[in-house]
């Protein structure tokens, strides 16, 4: 619920920025690096969560926008790194998997407010746990997510997301990852 409050709150100020700053231009290239807080859930494909965990996560991520003036579209990746712990819930759970990284590359749309950026996007994910045998396995899966940026000045950028991560049939099991992140970026 706080990040929708500080997410009205950002678009907000997009809103109210003066005439002037609403000649921001999207348009090109960045790279940054994010904070994430992770939560992973292991569910059965009947829908009965096995195990549940939260922790952080560091990355990096990159990408290109174009701005078509209110709208701006663009490709993005990023790839983030943790040890999330996913404890049962009930005793024949898979006993304490850990998340270790995902890898994500998608698109993206955005509604230009000026300094704001509001974004939703969807893509591909490349998701690493490592089960209680130390082995590590890996699973294709998909994702969705909406953000905010503010542009600090023409170089600099700052922003929040909330994304949803699914990875389907993960040793037969469904991971679902929903994360919080924050990030700042330099355009170039």
């Amino acid at each position: 619920m706080q990040f929708f409050r500080a997410f009205a709150c950002v678009a907000l100020m997009g809103v109210a920025a003066p005439a002037s700053a609403q000649n921001t231009d999207w348009t090109g290239f960045y790279a940054g690096g994010l904070l994430e807080l992770a939560r992973v859930d292991i569910d059965t494909p009947g829908g009965v969560t096995l195990n549940e965990g939260s922790g952080p996560m560091v990355g990096a991520f990159g990408g290109y926008r174009y701005d078509l003036g209110n709208v701006v579209l663009g490709a993005t990746g990023s790839a983030t790194f943790g040890n999330v712990g996913v404890e049962p819930l009930i005793p024949a759970a898979t006993p304490d998997p850990t998340l270790d990284m995902l890898f994500r590359a998608g698109i993206e749309i955005g509604y230009d407010l000026g300094p704001v950026l509001v974004t939703g996007g969807v893509g591909q994910t490349l998701g690493v746990m490592t089960n209680a045998a130390n082995s590590r396995q890996s699973e294709f899966g998909s994702y969705y997510g909406i953000g905010a940026d503010y542009m600090l000045n023409e170089d600099i950028m700052i922003g929040a997301d909330i994304t949803r991560t699914n990875l389907n049939n993960f040793s037969g099991q469904d991971v679902t990852v929903t994360s919080f992140g924050i990030g700042a970026a330099y355009r170039f």
